[in-house]
């Protein structure tokens, strides 16, 4: 096995923070998409990693994956509330109980 440096995953910066809450409708529903595949898959690789390490099995690249999925989760999310606290509707679908940022976004970029 070859030696190889790692990179993380880059966080959200402010620049592209503020270019989500302009996102088209498209590009947004994009990013819902985008964000319950990647719950979905977090949700897998940790149960993946979980059984791994209850069956005493080295687990520290699933470990880092898990986490690398984690971040990104989290970031999509980020953008999804740039987007969805950029309108009032947005702002006000958040305001009810049980709506957060994406599923506001999901709300205001209907699928086509």
């Amino acid at each position: 096995m070859s030696d190889f440096e790692v990179i993380p995953i880059i966080r959200l910066t402010r620049d592209l923070r503020n270019a989500a809450k302009i996102l088209s409708d498209h590009e947004a529903r994009f990013l819902v998409e985008a964000y319950y595949a990647l719950q979905e898959d977090r949700i897998r690789a940790a149960h993946q990693q979980r059984t791994l390490t209850e069956g005493g099995e080295p687990a520290g690249i699933m470990e880092w994956l898990l986490e690398q999925r984690e971040i990104l989760e989290k970031q999509v999310a980020r953008a999804l509330d740039a987007y969805s606290g950029a309108s009032a509707v947005g702002a006000w679908m958040r305001s009810i109980s049980g709506i957060g940022p994406v599923i506001a976004a999901g709300l205001l970029a209907p699928y086509r």
